[in-house]
């Protein structure tokens, strides 16, 4: 029998990709239209914070929605132009909290949040060298966020201005098209707890950073950063047992732990949806939920090791995903619209966003 490779083409994608759109397990309290913040937002003195309204509102089609921005605490700074919040840190700015506001089309309150931005001093250059250890799946993988957050923190010049710190070293074992980190395409949590890790000891069968560090001639690890969940969103208990591994290896280790994007707006990757019954509005609530699971768990438990930075608020998921611009219908070739070519991946621009959110929250550690 001969097999449509078109259907193979499409059943491999979807494998890729199918699990941003699956079920969250875990409870999640809020249903219908609702906003999703987290509690602590982070910007360097001299860079611009970006918050997306599309990024944040839960619904079908955000902008059937009025979302309002107000500084409820602290001197109001910044300026809100209906789909984004932009506050340009300058020296000596104190931290702000800013409340969001959804509406419906008769002015009825929805829902309300707030977040904490967090104004953080420049980095200083540490009085040892320190190591950068970046954990994750296709994202880290891809060159472009590590890359420029290697740049950001230890280059001169460029746009944003680099911060010239001498005692960084990045490690991992792989570094391919960049520098060295741990970023394995399609992997998530369970993976750097299997037998398949980088971190895996085979001789005592055991994840076991001591040796990592032994065998590629790596000094330690100081600081981590964890990119996980696009493939598997995973519970508490696997996510847990990874922190208690590093935490168990260094008692001072310092890390960031990021949260999830949501698919492409635009038709994620064509026609798999249709196969496999995933929808955007669908991945949307289960990232979201994640998300906020994620930031809960290390708020209660972590809170002394890790800062919880969310990527996806100051993500432009209407402009910084893969889309191409393909023609509106069969009978109209000229006008163009957008149509995502890729249902989980940013975009170079989202690589650097993200990049730009990671190094925000990473400066924290380096005061």
């Amino acid at each position: 029998m001969k097999i449509n490779s078109h259907y193979l083409l499409i059943l491999f994608l979807s494998l890729l990709s199918t699990s941003i759109f699956s079920q969250n397990k875990e409870n999640f309290p809020k249903t219908g239209v609702f906003l999703s913040l987290p509690e602590n937002l982070y910007i360097v003195e001299g860079n611009r914070l970006e918050i997306f309204k599309h990024s944040i509102i839960n619904a079908i089609n955000p902008d059937n929605y009025y979302l309002e921005a107000t500084i409820i605490n602290g001197e109001p700074k910044g300026y809100f132009y209906d789909r984004v919040y932009i506050y340009d840190a300058q020296i000596g700015d104190a931290d702000m909290t800013i409340q969001f506001t959804i509406k419906n089309d008769k002015l009825e309150i929805i829902d309300t949040q707030k977040s904490i931005i967090h104004v953080v001093e420049k980095a200083s250059n540490p009085l040892a060298n320190k190591t950068v250890l970046l954990i994750g799946d296709s994202f880290t993988q891809t060159d472009v966020y590590p890359n420029e957050l290697s740049r950001r923190l230890k280059e001169t010049g460029g746009l944003p201005i680099a911060d010239e710190l001498e005692n960084l070293t990045f490690i991992g074992t792989n570094n391919f098209d960049g520098l060295p980190r741990e970023g394995w395409s399609g992997k998530s949590w369970s993976h750097f707890l299997s037998n398949k890790s980088p971190f895996y000891n085979p001789k005592t069968k055991q994840i076991d950073f001591e040796n990592y560090c032994k065998v590629n001639g790596y000094k330690g690890i100081d600081y981590v950063v964890i990119l996980l969940g696009t493939n598997d969103f995973s519970n508490n208990t696997i996510i847990s047992s990874l922190f208690n591994k590093l935490i168990s290896y260094n008692p001072n280790i310092k890390g960031i732990v990021t949260g999830v994007i949501t698919p492409t707006p635009f038709g994620g990757a064509g026609s798999e949806g249709i196969h496999t019954n995933q929808t955007y509005f669908k991945g949307v609530v289960n990232s979201l939920a994640y998300n906020r699971k994620l930031e809960t768990l290390v708020k209660n438990n972590y809170k002394a090791t890790f800062v919880f930075a969310d990527i996806l608020p100051s993500l432009d998921t209407q402009n910084n995903m893969q889309f191409a611009k393909v023609p509106s219908s069969f009978r109209n070739q000229t006008t163009l619209v957008k149509q995502g070519t890729n249902n989980v991946h940013p975009a170079k621009a989202g690589y650097l966003q993200i990049a730009d959110i990671i190094y925000n929250a990473f400066v924290t550690f380096l005061q």
